[in-house]
């Protein structure tokens, strides 16, 4: 990276997917349901 903040992508994986599950507001098969966040104007 030049200069910048970001990191480089690196996939991990989550051992414990029951935890996470848990600590999300909503979850479908393999999905993560989030709210929109952005306004399209």
């Amino acid at each position: 990276m030049d200069g910048g903040n970001l990191r480089e992508d690196a996939p991990e994986t989550f051992e414990n997917r029951d935890s996470i599950r848990a600590s999300i507001p909503s979850f479908e098969e393999a999905y993560l349901k989030v709210p929109k966040i952005l306004n399209k104007e």
